[in-house]
């Protein structure tokens, strides 16, 4: 089943980049989707996940806990009596319908940002369970904070969002200090900016410090003092390249596309995350604070496709650059970096499935 698994996604990739106008295209990638998702029994963290889920059998977490609001369901869903594959199954589905929702809602090509999303972070999130609901409303709240005055109210409801999403996984709190997108007047690539990443790479001894203050002891611990995670200045500076390339990217895409745009809220969210990089030298594992909300940049990346198939050089060269770019991430991420393998991490995205299985 892998090899038609990986048969079928490539054509749905295809499907959707040529024929990017049908709404039938955009429900046949979501339907592909909601299987390797919702169905998903096996394959990487999903052992842990497991041990999480027993873990609560006859514990109530506590009020604001590491990750209370999921350990709350674990608990609820057990008294049910549902086993943790259908606890998974039920609160991935639901998680996803509203994905897919806000998908179709802020893009214009909503098939083409499926299949990238196909290409990452589908299978991050297929793994890491508690990170993607937390992402699912921290997108659905950035959705609705991008589109709002970023008055007062505003950012008291997306701080709240976010306190929400931390409730399934502590990675919700980070995505809070983006209430201070609208202070960013404009973007461009002068000295204020190397000044900002300067002071955000002077500051690298200090995040240890600031995590303690946001999060448990035990996840500090684990993600900013275990050395066995720790990497070199050298892959540090290849994650950190990853991210300043895909802002680059998206401020071309902006120029081109910014008489469509009505503000500039997704390129200075874009802007603002870049500062957040250096922290990658600690753990790799926080290059989902990025991944996680990528969605938005292929939103804006979209526009570039014309309806009537007609294209600038400009464009065609975004287009191309920028796909040949997520290919490229694609492999770092899941083929040539990384402990646990392709075999595992995309293998068993098909293997590891209760309704492919039964095909």
């Amino acid at each position: 089943m892998i090899v038609n698994g990986l048969i079928i996604t490539l054509s749905l990739i295809i499907m959707s980049f040529f024929l990017h106008k049908y709404k039938i295209v955009y429900i046949l990638d979501s339907i592909w989707v909601f299987v390797l998702m919702v169905f998903n029994n096996g394959g990487g963290d999903y052992v842990e996940y497991y041990g999480i889920y027993q873990s609560y059998k006859n514990v109530i977490p506590k009020f604001l806990s590491s990750d209370y609001l999921y350990g709350f369901l674990c608990h609820v869903s057990q008294k049910l009596g549902f086993d943790f594959v259908l606890f998974n199954s039920i609160i991935t589905a639901i998680a996803l319908i509203i994905f897919i929702f806000i998908i179709y809602k802020m893009s214009t090509k909503p098939c083409i940002v499926m299949a990238l999303f196909m290409l990452l972070p589908m299978v991050d999130f297929i793994q890491q369970k508690r990170n993607f609901l937390a992402s699912v409303i921290i997108i659905y709240a950035l959705y609705v904070f991008n589109k709002s005055n970023k008055d007062l109210k505003d950012k008291i409801q997306y701080s709240l969002l976010c306190c929400i999403a931390a409730g399934f996984h502590t990675i919700g709190y980070i995505y809070i200090f983006l209430i201070f997108i609208d202070k960013i007047k404009r973007i461009s690539f002068n000295y204020q900016t190397i000044i900002l990443f300067s002071v955000s790479i002077f500051l690298i001894p200090f995040y240890p410090y600031i995590a303690s203050l946001l999060f448990q002891s035990s996840k500090v611990n684990l993600y900013f003092y275990d050395l066995s995670n720790r990497l070199s200045i050298s892959k540090t500076m290849v994650f950190v390249s990853i991210q300043i390339i895909f802002f680059v990217l998206h401020f071309f895409i902006f120029k081109n596309i910014k008489s469509f745009r009505k503000n500039d809220s997704l390129i200075k969210l874009d802007y603002f995350m870049l500062f957040l990089s250096p922290i990658y030298y600690y753990n790799s594992t926080f290059f989902r604070i990025y991944k996680n909300i990528i969605v938005f940049q292929y939103s804006d990346y979209t526009m570039l496709f014309s309806s009537n198939g007609k294209y600038s050089k400009k464009s065609l060269q975004l287009i191309c650059i920028y796909f040949i770019f997520i290919i490229l991430v694609f492999l770092f991420s899941y083929v040539l970096f990384g402990d646990i393998g392709a075999d595992v991490l995309i293998g068993g995205i098909f293997k590891y499935n209760s309704l492919l299985t039964l095909l």
